[in-house]
C-alpha cells in the first residue's frame, strides 16, 4: 500500500480535519465527525455553536488537538467542523439551513461530542441554545472561557484545576438550570455572570492559588434561584444590590457596604464578589475546601 493510500485511509494520523457522514436509522439525521492530530500547536481557539440537543465537551488524550462527532437533523441544520490552519480558528457544531435562529420542533435529541487538547493554551467560546450541556473544563489551558446557554440545563465543571493563569470567565444564561462547580480551579482573573431567570449554582471551591491576590465575581441575576457555595479557606467579600430578594448572611459579617467572612484580613487569597438580584433568594453554603 502506498503512503498516500495509508494517509487517505487513516486521515487523522496523517494531521488533517476528516468529515466522515455516516447513515442513521432516521432519514434526515447524519452523523459527522472530525479530528486532527496534535502538531505542536502553541495556541487554540474554539468556537462551538449548537441551537439544540446535547453538548459534550472533555479533555482529550493530548494526542489529538480535537477530536468530535456531530449527530444533527440534516433537513433543519448544516454542520459546521472547520479549522483555520492561519487562524488557529476551530469552528465546531451546527447552523440553521435557513439562518434564523427558529429550528422548530425537533424529533429526536441531536448530540455534540468534543475532546480538546489538555496542553494547548485555549481560548473557549460556547454559543448553545436549547441545550442540555455538560462541559468538562476542567485540566485544559484555557486563557479565557465564555459560555452562553439558553433555555435548558448547563453544566459547567472544573474537576481539575487549569493548566494556566486565565483572564475572565463569562457564563451567561437564560431561563434555565444552570451549574459551575469547581470555580476556584478555573484560576480566572475574574468571573462573571449574568442570568436571566432559573435555578443557579455558582460553586467557588477547588486549588486556589495560594498568593496575596483578590480575584472578582461579578454576578447578575434577574428572577430565581441562586445558591453561592463558599470555600471557608479564602477571604470573601460581598457587596450585594437586591431588590425583592432575600439574601442569606450567614457566616458574614457587615463591615461598611460589604459582608466579609471570618478570617477575611489574613487570608492570602481573596475573592470579592459584586452581587446583584431583583427577585428571588440568595443562598450561601460554606464549604470546608
Amino acid at each position: 500500500m502506498t503512503d498516500r493510500s495509508t494517509c487517505w485511509l487513516l486521515g487523522v494520523l496523517c494531521g488533517t480535519a476528516v468529515l466522515l457522514p455516516a447513515p442513521t436509522p432516521a432519514q434526515s439525521y447524519r452523523t459527522v465527525s472530525a479530528a486532527r492530530v496534535a502538531m505542536g500547536e502553541e495556541h487554540l481557539q474554539v468556537s462551538i455553536t449548537f441551537a439544540a440537543g446535547v453538548v459534550r465537551v472533555m479533555p482529550g488524550d493530548g494526542r489529538t488537538l480535537y477530536q468530535g462527532e456531530i449527530y444533527f437533523d440534516d433537513q433543519k441544520f448544516r454542520p459546521v467542523a472547520e479549522y483555520d490552519d492561519q487562524t488557529q480558528l476551530l469552528r465546531f457544531g451546527i447552523d440553521a439551513r435557513d439562518g434564523t435562529a427558529k429550528v422548530g420542533k425537533i424529533e429526536r435529541p441531536q448530540r455534540l461530542d468534543l475532546s480538546l487538547a489538555p496542553q494547548v493554551p485555549i481560548d473557549f467560546t460556547a454559543s448553545l441554545g436549547a441545550v442540555e450541556a455538560d462541559l468538562e473544563l476542567g485540566g485544559l489551558s484555557l486563557e479565557s472561557i465564555a459560555v452562553t446557554s439558553g433555555a435548558a440545563a448547563a453544566h459547567v465543571y472544573f474537576s481539575r484545576p487549569n493548566r494556566i493563569p486565565c483572564t475572565t470567565l463569562h457564563l451567561k444564561t437564560g431561563a434555565a438550570e444552570f451549574r459551575a462547580v469547581g470555580l476556584g480551579n478555573a484560576r480566572c482573573q475574574r468571573v462573571v455572570f449574568a442570568g436571566g431567570v432559573g435555578d443557579v449554582t455558582l460553586d467557588f471551591t477547588g486549588e486556589w492559588v495560594a498568593r496575596r491576590t483578590i480575584h472578582e465575581a461579578d454576578i447578575k441575576l434577574g428572577l430565581g434561584q441562586l445558591t453561592l457555595r463558599l470555600p471557608k479557606t479564602i477571604g470573601i467579600a460581598i457587596e450585594v444590590d437586591r431588590f425583592l430578594a432575600t439574601f442569606e448572611r450567614s457566616g458574614l459579617t457587615k463591615v461598611g457596604s460589604s459582608y466579609l467572612s471570618h478570617g477575611y484580613d489574613s487570608a492570602s487569597t481573596k475573592l470579592h464578589i459584586a452581587l446583584k438580584a431583583v427577585l428571588g433568594d440568595i443562598d450561601i453554603e460554606w464549604v470546608e475546601r
